[in-house]
C-alpha cells in the first residue's frame, strides 16, 4: 500500500509564506548579475513534515534560450544570501534548506496538449 500523506496545514502554511516572501524577493530586492534579466515564477513550495527542507519549484516564464542547469548553479551559490533575506522577513523558529527544483509540470502539459492536437 502507498503511504503518501497529504501536507499537514502547517506545512502548506510554512510553504506558502516562503513562497510569497521569495517571491517578493526575486522581483524586489534581490540583484545578482547572475540571474538578472531572467524571469522565474516560484509556482509551489513544498516543505518536508519537519519543516527543515522547503524544495522551491521554479519555472521560467521566457525559457527559450535560458541554460536551466546553470541557472539551478547560480541559484545554489546565491541560497545564503536567500535565506539571510529570509530570516529578515520571516519568523520561523527554524530557517529550512533551500532546494530549487525546475518544475516541467507546465513544459509537460504544453507538450501533451500538442500531441493531443495533432
Amino acid at each position: 500500500m502507498n503511504d503518501i500523506r497529504m501536507p499537514s496545514n502547517r506545512q502548506l502554511k510554512v510553504g506558502e509564506t516562503i513562497k510569497r516572501a521569495l517571491s517578493e524577493i526575486f522581483s524586489n530586492q534581490i540583484h545578482e548579475p547572475s540571474i538578472e534579466g531572467i524571469s522565474v515564477i516560484i509556482s509551489e513550495v513544498r516543505m518536508t513534515p519537519d519543516l527543515r527542507v522547503a524544495n522551491i519549484y521554479i519555472f521560467f516564464l521566457f525559457n527559450e534560450s535560458i541554460d536551466k542547469d546553470s541557472f539551478l548553479r547560480n541559484m545554489v551559490g546565491i541560497t545564503p544570501r536567500l535565506k539571510g533575506m529570509l530570516v529578515r522577513k520571516l519568523t520561523l523558529r527554524y530557517m529550512p534548506e533551500l532546494k530549487f527544483i525546475l518544475d516541467d509540470s507546465f513544459e509537460n502539459a504544453s507538450n501533451i496538449n500538442n500531441a493531443l492536437k495533432n
